[in-house]
């Protein structure tokens, strides 16, 4: 057996996993009538504790779709210089939704709240509204760094208190439990909203709720 440790996207599926799609009960997810769709979505919700889950076939929608749920045309959202979002998603944010991005320095992909808030514009009709803060945890271009259970509390707060939705890419999100918050729930809590990448830890050969 070859391991391909170059990227996720490399995952291919088990022969178990084949013969689940196989016997898996199908429908028409427009009407909300694909019973898989709709366990998963359920489940993912019920699990970190939110109010719905949407299924998505890449992480890109995920994120795109996230963030243009979140903001208006003209607002500016903050993310770190490296962020997928910034630097993978093919110009989305600008597209998509009509927002400018401040990509700001952070510490291996890692953003600091107090340099989160120095990147708040004022209320002034010259400056776009900052409405949204993007992390990414785990970091891709940071090497994999997550952020602290402290970190992020601090970080929501920010967001709480100047009124900004905060979007968390999670790639790797079943690899970092070992958090101290150690279960999904308070750790989704820390977030608006966010993308749930199945692709890795459990190696599932498809992609983010």
């Amino acid at each position: 057996m070859i391991t391909d440790l170059r990227s996720d996207t490399f995952t291919r599926p088990s022969a178990g996993m084949l013969e689940a799609m196989l016997q898996a009960q199908t429908g028409d997810d427009v009407w909300g009538e694909d019973p898989s769709v709709n366990q998963l979505e359920a489940t993912m919700a019920e699990q970190f504790g939110m109010e719905a889950a949407l299924y998505c076939p890449s992480g890109t929608m995920s994120n795109q779709i996230a963030i243009k749920v979140h903001t208006q045309p003209g607002d500016e959202l903050i993310c770190g210089q490296h962020s997928h979002v910034y630097i993978y998603e093919g110009g989305g944010i600008a597209f998509n939704s009509g927002v400018q991005t401040k990509p700001i320095e952070s510490d291996r992909g890692m953003l600091a709240a107090a340099d989160i808030v120095a990147a708040i514009n004022p209320d002034d009709v010259h400056k776009a509204r900052t409405s949204i803060v993007s992390l990414e945890n785990t970091s891709n271009r940071g090497g994999g760094c997550c952020y602290e259970w402290e970190q992020l509390e601090q970080i929501r707060a920010v967001c709480d208190h100047h009124e900004l939705a905060l979007h968390r890419t999670v790639p790797g999100y079943t690899t970092h439990w070992w958090l101290p918050a150690k279960l999904p729930k308070p750790t989704a809590a820390c977030s608006t909203a966010f993308p749930y990448a199945s692709t890795k830890g459990w190696a599932v050969p498809w992609a983010p709720c």
